[in-house]
């Protein structure tokens, strides 16, 4: 039985338990502003008490730590947020792409519902233990800091706001608004710091997991070679000829063209693809792809764009190759090195037959090789790999950290009960992305995140004014608040 249907069971048991526990404990539960249900307790007081009276010295010394990655988090998180605004002004396809509404917030069984293919799935039960783990060292931590202070904590508990699960502590608010402004960011910066740590230990987690449960079992390409062409030297679209075009002439043949010259089957659905002839050889568009992307160029007026990237008329391409290749004929293939060995052994127009693994199948293709273009004697399959050293950057920097551990050429499989195994590690995988979205997402300056309220204070002790502090605590949020508005009004005129 597919494992949804035992999480869908846990969702309804979770769900009557937490009915069961709020008529049993009515006292507890208080409802805040008629949707917001808060069930107050005293669970954890006592280690929050502890910690924050044991460790002084070690929490004083942190407390400088914990305010720097705050700043440095409201950093990130703000300048992620302006790149993602201006990747989507620059294309607003992104949105299209990514399917999700720019304010969705994370809820079980998020990528099955938008039918997002590049996520692993979501399930309740990755949700409520990622939730109770963000949830415990992220108030925990905001506990533990307040009674360094002398704040004192009143309670703990959790609430539901509508379906969404939420765990907080409850500091004096009148004892926490008199401490310095220094304390005050050092507890509201706690929780981030500690969602960022976690990550952290985590993401080791997922390293030990990952090098003892799995081994290599193929390679992995990412798409078809491929080429950037001058379009002057177009000599024919879909058959049709074409004499030195410019990017206008293009467009209207593509708006013209009634033709299909390839059909690909990815993933069960049908690409279409055109064929491009030039001076130096021929050549193919994905079809939808290539008007979109002219559309685009003749609607801001660009006519100065001199090449477009296509396909090269490689065997992979007809055969239409997918999945991770694990078979060449009778040799097995397990890394990069491998697969470049076998391909050395044939001739150009040799027929091969091809293995790959494809979600939950194995594929055969019957290739017939060409020849390489700077070696016409060695055969050629036309398949691209991901080139992580080619990435500049803190990008590229953290992608050679993680090419080294499970590098994006190879296809992996479990090494022992691959269900579990894979369930495993998609929860250890969940559980890091979001302990770093919350991390990030906590300290943007917006009024009902901490980093708000940490901008604010820090305004305040720029300008000594809380008038001051206010007005610009207020443009910001205001900002930011309509810049999430028009990207949502933005993601609904490009779906529809």
């Amino acid at each position: 039985m597919n494992f949804l249907y035992y999480d869908l069971i846990f969702l309804a048991l979770f769900c009557l338990s937490m009915v069961l526990i709020f008529l049993k404990n009515k006292k507890n539960v208080k409802v805040e502003s008629r949707f917001f249900i808060l069930y107050k307790t005293k669970v954890g007081l006592k280690i929050i008490n502890f910690i924050g009276n044991r460790f002084k010295k070690t929490l004083k010394i942190l407390s400088y730590i914990v305010m720097a990655t705050g700043y440095m988090l409201m950093a990130l998180a703000v300048f992620l947020f302006v790149q993602m605004i201006a990747s989507v002004i620059k294309m607003p396809e992104i949105l299209k792409i990514a399917k999700v509404p720019p304010i969705m917030p994370l809820i079980p069984y998020l990528p099955q519902m938008f039918n997002i293919d590049f996520l692993p799935p979501f399930y309740f039960t990755y949700w409520i233990i990622a939730i109770a783990i963000i949830a415990v060292f992220h108030e925990g931590a905001h506990g533990i800091f307040a009674k360094f202070y002398k704040v004192k904590v009143k309670s703990t508990g959790f609430g539901f706001l509508g379906p969404f699960l939420a765990a907080f502590v409850e500091p004096d608010e009148k004892q926490l608004a008199k401490k310095r402004g220094r304390e005050q960011i050092a507890i509201l910066a706690a929780g981030s710091f500690a969602n960022l740590l976690m990550a952290l230990i985590f993401i080791a987690l997922i390293a030990l997991f990952f090098y003892f449960f799995f081994s290599p079992q193929g390679v992995q390409f990412e798409t078809y070679a491929s080429s950037a062409i001058n379009i002057s030297s177009i000599t024919a679209i879909s058959g049709i000829s074409i004499e030195n075009p410019s990017i206008q002439d293009i467009a209207l043949a593509m708006q013209n063209l009634n033709t299909i010259d390839v059909n690909l089957k990815v993933d069960r659905k049908t690409i279409n693809l055109t064929k491009i002839e030039t001076l130096d050889g021929t050549y193919f568009a994905v079809t939808k792809n290539l008007k979109s992307e002219l559309k685009q160029e003749m609607k801001k007026g660009n006519s100065s764009v001199q090449q477009l990237l296509v396909f090269d008329d490689t065997p992979a391409l007809h055969a239409g190759l997918q999945g991770a290749i694990t078979k060449i004929d009778s040799a097995t293939i397990r890394n990069l090195d491998e697969f470049e060995a076998q391909l050395l052994k044939y001739k150009p127009n040799d027929e091969v037959i091809i293995e790959t693994k494809n979600k939950d199948s194995y594929n055969y293709y019957k290739v017939r090789l060409a020849a390489r273009h700077e070696n016409k004697s060695l055969a050629y399959l036309g398949v691209g790999f991901i080139n992580v050293k080619a990435r500049t950057g803190i990008l590229g920097y953290i992608g050679r950290i993680i090419n080294k551990l499970k590098n994006p050429t190879i296809f992996y499989l479990p090494k022992y009960s691959p269900g579990l195994t894979i369930f495993v590690y998609n929860l250890l995988w969940w559980i890091i992305m979001i302990n770093l979205s919350v991390a990030i997402m906590n300290m943007l300056p917006l009024g009902i995140f901490d980093g708000g309220r940490v901008f604010y204070l820090t305004i305040l002790a720029i300008t000594k004014s809380k008038k001051k502090a206010g007005l610009i605590f207020k443009i910001m949020t205001y900002l930011l608040l309509g810049l999430v508005i028009a990207l949502t009004v933005m993601w609904v005129i490009v779906m529809i």
